[in-house]
């Protein structure tokens, strides 16, 4: 029955991907690149997207994680088609741990072909081989030793209720594949392992023998994953092999590395998405992980939106080699982002200040965001203290003009009535009062710099231009004929 169903949904063969995550922790940026690539690739095939978690290891389950996995790729953009609760599908349950009968079943299978058999080795004994293989300073590998118990010595084990794993007997020899990725592959598993577990006395399966019941019952066309599980799939084929199914098409994604070189670790909380997504812009951290990765092309490092990222999709040109990850470019990409989607931005930015500085207006708090937006790296710059000027005057900024300033300001004042308030007509009306009105009095730079003080208090930040048409024209005229009073 199993066979029949794999034959006859293969006839139309849809791509079916999934993303299988483990809530035993807070999802990291390299399992986001992977969601990513799945579903670009379900995507740009009319495919569906899938949502499984393997949440058999219930040692390290982590309250909430699960939730968390969901409202990231919900933040990211990445929706499942199938999933877990509200997210629903049609081959469910897309939680392992409630699929519990199917692998038994499967282990039955297995047990029934002679392909797979009951270990009652304890930990003790291999733990001491372990040991052993370590003084011989040789590679650790199982012995095999319950493959061949006899049927007696199997049945009195039982009836002592002695516990016991499942093991899948790999066979010799090599394994070949096509990788989409990494093109032909052929892979002798059983020089460096053995009999491999694929069910725990608990009764949960291992990575290894869910994700292939899973695979297959789930109908899934594809498998793309981490460059790391490359040399396991020989263990997976073996299984699919042993089952008389057919094995999904796999893919396996370069590996992510740190500046020096190093493979990123799940211990850097900077990598965690729950803080990507406290600074940056989803579609900016999308566009910044297609560059440690590939598949599109020659890249120069420029902000893409999801819809473009789909259409320009190419599998067969994903990098194969791993790839260093700079956090300076995803800065340079979120600025991007803020600059192209400022409209739909607006929102979220108003809300921002509105918390901060509930006086602000909708009108005067639009016209400043669209001429400030292409200069933020954070949406939250917008209340940063470089902008605050802004959305208040500076109260320390008390000290009374002189004389000579007075009068400068008030001639200046005067000028900004009449002129064009564009950031271009606002530079060169300025550069023409600094030679009409003030000359070699005063250097063109420090008058800029004691402008920029009297209407905002820093000394350093945007140009005076900039500032003058942020503000506009009623507020700029005000700030200054307040400092002349």
């Amino acid at each position: 029955m199993w066979l029949r169903r794999r034959q006859l949904s293969s006839l139309a063969r849809a791509v079916r991907v999934r993303f299988a995550p483990s809530p035993t922790g807070e999802m990291h940026i390299g399992g986001l690149r992977t969601a990513l690539y799945n579903y670009l690739f379900a995507k740009k095939n009319n495919g569906d997207f899938i949502l499984r978690i393997e949440d058999t290891d219930r040692s390290r389950l982590v309250e909430g994680a699960q939730e968390r996995i969901v409202d990231t790729l919900r933040w990211a953009g990445l929706t499942p088609d199938e999933g877990p609760g509200y997210l629903g599908g049609t081959e469910g349950p897309y939680l392992q741990s409630e699929r519990l009968h199917f692998y038994r079943e499967f282990i039955q299978k297995l047990e029934d072909k002679g392909a797979a058999y009951k270990c009652f080795c304890t930990e003790r004994r291999l733990d001491l081989l372990r040991k052993d293989a370590n003084k011989r300073k040789a590679l650790f590998k199982y012995d095999n030793k319950c493959r061949n118990l006899t049927s007696k010595e199997k049945g009195e084990l039982l009836a002592q209720g002695t516990p016991h794993v499942y093991r899948f007997k790999l066979r010799d020899g090599s394994v070949s594949f096509h990788d989409l990725i990494h093109g032909e592959s052929s892979i002798e598993l059983s020089r460096v392992e053995a009999d491999f577990v694929i069910l725990k006395s608990d009764g949960y399966p291992t990575y290894h023998f869910a994700n292939v019941v899973d695979d297959y019952l789930m109908n899934i066309s594809h498998v793309l994953r981490g460059v790391e599980w490359h040399v396991s799939t020989p263990k997976h084929l073996q299984i699919f092999e042993a089952l008389e199914l057919p094995p999904p098409t796999y893919a396996h994604l370069p590996l992510m590395m740190n500046q020096d070189g190093s493979k990123l670790s799940k211990r850097n909380k900077g990598f965690m998405c729950d803080q990507l997504r406290e600074k940056y812009i989803p579609e900016a951290v999308l566009s910044f992980l297609l560059l440690s990765g590939g598949g599109f092309g020659k890249t120069t490092g420029d902000f893409h939106r999801l819809q473009d990222l789909i259409q320009k999709f190419n599998i067969e040109s994903m990098n194969t080699s791993s790839c260093k990850i700079d956090f300076a470019r995803l800065e340079d990409m979120n600025f991007q982002a803020i600059r192209i989607m400022a409209d739909e931005l607006y929102d979220a930015a108003f809300l921002l200040v509105r918390k901060h500085y509930p006086h602000v207006e909708e009108d005067y708090f639009r016209r400043v965001f669209k001429i400030n937006a292409g200069r933020l790296k954070f949406l939250d710059d917008i209340i940063s203290p470089q902008l605050n000027f802004l959305w208040t005057k500076d109260s320390s900024v008390t000290e009374p003009l002189g004389d000579d300033w007075k009068t400068t300001i008030l001639s200046l004042t005067k000028v900004l009535e009449t002129i064009s308030f564009g950031k271009a007509d606002l530079s060169t009306s300025l550069r023409e009062f600094h030679s009409s009105q003030i000359g070699d009095r005063l250097s063109y730079r420090d008058f800029m710099w004691k402008l920029r003080e009297i209407l905002t208090g820093l000394k350093e930040g945007p140009s005076i231009s900039e500032i003058m048409e942020s503000l506009g024209r009623e507020e700029t005229i005000a700030r200054l004929l307040d400092r002349c009073s």
